[in-house]
């Protein structure tokens, strides 16, 4: 299972859903949790069905204070949800006969509020006798070299969040990447992390935990994998069949968005053995290439489709993505089917 923790206040930006397809397709997330999401009711129902998962469950945001939605796709896992909290959804997974569970934490910038989740975490965790990952943003840090920057008086290590790990003899599951997955104002900090029981360790021995580039957030997506896999031949066979889709449908948006997220990518991981300005400053700048990427995208979505979006305004949105998947599906059938790439006959474009 591939899954993919992200504190996001942006949910509301038009672009948010071109961003999350893109994340979606390119890591094969199967499992999808946003933070602070900050959006509640019909308006928070409308932007996770651009989404394209199966199946979600959401803690509701109060106003623009705090809100967990997550999102999992059918990919024969069975999973149903144990307990609620303002600050975390607990989950148990059936997969591959393999019974886990999994907690999605949004932790309250509040101490005195953390200090309720910290407790709550301690209570399942005595019954707890299966294996168990608690992933999210905790909006806390347990050791002093975990943070940079800021005052002698500012925020430090949260010593119950420390009992808390210690009460469940929970692993940090460690990363890859940039060390701190929270910047703002020259104040860096790593507020996200992925815990385990030592059960849940020798369940899934290949697992890794990876922070990606932090897009247009000031926190950074947490990736974690329980099999690690081949995992560059699956993303390069995947890369060379959506071409041929991209060529005929997308044109050259697509390879363009690709383009700019490696460049992020690459620029996130050079920031990891230091500040540099320059860097930061054109991390800046790739982000809003890439933000316009997508709205040039959505524009075209729905130019493919444009008889029935005028009969039928937003009620198409779900329409219009999967009558062009379908032609996507045609395309990497072809490839898969056909001995050479040049047999291939695209349709005319319109």
């Amino acid at each position: 299972m591939n899954c993919i923790v992200w504190n996001f206040r942006g949910t509301g930006a038009k672009s948010f859903p071109g961003l999350i397809r893109d994340l979606k397709r390119r890591f094969h997330v199967d499992f999808l949790a946003l933070v602070e999401t900050r959006q509640e009711g019909f308006s928070a129902q409308r932007i996770m069905d651009k989404f394209g998962f199966d199946n979600r469950e959401i803690v509701e945001a109060v106003g623009f204070s705090g809100g967990i939605w997550c999102l999992w796709r059918n990919v024969g896992s069975r999973i149903r949800v144990v307990q609620k909290h303002n600050q975390f959804i607990h989950f148990h997974i059936l997969e591959n006969r393999r019974s886990w569970f999994l907690t999605v934490v949004y932790g309250s910038p509040h101490y005195a509020q953390r200090r309720e989740l910290w407790s709550n975490l301690k209570d399942i965790g005595m019954s707890m006798v299966d294996p168990w990952c608690i992933i999210g943003d905790f909006n806390a840090f347990l050791f002093h070299h975990e943070k940079f920057g800021g005052s002698a008086n500012g925020s430090r290590p949260d010593r119950h969040f420390l009992d808390m790990v210690d009460a469940n003899s929970l692993v940090d599951l460690g990363f890859f990447g940039l060390g701190f997955t929270w910047k703002r104002n020259g104040v860096a900090a790593r507020l996200d992390s992925a815990l385990a029981n030592t059960r849940w360790r020798s369940l899934f021995p290949e697992a890794s935990v990876m922070h990606l580039p932090p897009l247009k957030s000031d926190h950074s997506p947490i990736l974690v994998r329980t099999h690690d896999g081949d995992w560059h031949w699956s993303l390069t066979t995947f890369q060379d069949k959506i071409k041929v889709w991209n060529r005929a449908v997308v044109g050259n948006i697509f390879r363009k968005k690709e383009r700019l997220l490696k460049r992020l990518q690459g620029i996130h991981e050079k920031l990891s053995s230091g500040p540099n300005l320059f860097l930061s400053n054109l991390q800046e700048d790739l982000w809003m290439e890439y933000d316009n990427g997508l709205t040039q995208e959505e524009i075209l979505w729905m130019q493919k489709s444009r008889e029935q979006w005028i009969v039928n305004g937003d009620r198409n949105t779900r329409y219009f993505h999967i009558s062009t998947m379908i032609i996507q599906e045609i395309m990497i059938f072809w490839v898969t089917s056909l001995p050479s790439m040049t047999e291939i006959s695209l349709p005319a474009q319109d």
